[in-house]
């Protein structure tokens, strides 16, 4: 079983509590790892919505804007960059074995034309209020750290040049 995850963010209709309105929009996301996965999530949204919206009588119209397709790291760009950013930093700062995360990257889009991989630079720090997490109002980062991401790119540069 792949992993998909479906947000339902907004849900609006009607202008006063005591009014059935004329009309509901619904909007949400889809994520998956896997293309086949968040094409099945499409047709089950548009056939359980259909059924609802007839069983009450009612009809329903789907669109889907996809947005960016999964991020799918090329393993041979991903075994460089981790030994480009170990020799720039040390292994002991390289994490390589993350779980797939379900967010949605634009970054996607350059790994469908190009081999590539897709990495994070961690300033997370509590003693520095650094550790909020991505589109959160507490999100902060350290600026000592910026240098980190800089030398390991400059070192997959050079190692790729190089290989």
């Amino acid at each position: 079983m792949s992993p998909a995850v479906l947000t339902l963010g907004k849900i609006a209709g009607g202008a006063a509590y005591n009014v059935i309105p004329g009309e509901v929009v619904i909007e949400g996301t889809t994520r998956a790892l896997d293309d086949g996965v968040r094409k099945y999530l499409a047709k089950r949204i548009g056939e359980i919505s259909k059924s609802v919206a007839e069983a009450y009588r009612g009809s329903c119209e789907l669109e889907m804007d996809w947005g960016a397709p999964p991020v799918v790291n090329d393993p041979a760009m991903t075994e460089l960059a981790q030994n480009a950013a170990g020799k720039a930093l040390g292994r002991e700062h390289v994490m390589t074995s993350l779980a797939p995360l379900m967010g949605g990257e634009d970054f996607a889009y350059y790994l469908t034309e190009r081999p590539g991989a897709f990495m994070f630079l961690s300033s997370a720090n509590p003693e520095k209020h650094t550790d909020g997490p991505h589109h959160n109002s507490k999100f902060n980062i350290d600026e000592d750290v910026l240098y980190m991401g800089s030398a390991a790119f400059v070192s997959i540069v050079e190692e790729y040049f190089h290989s």
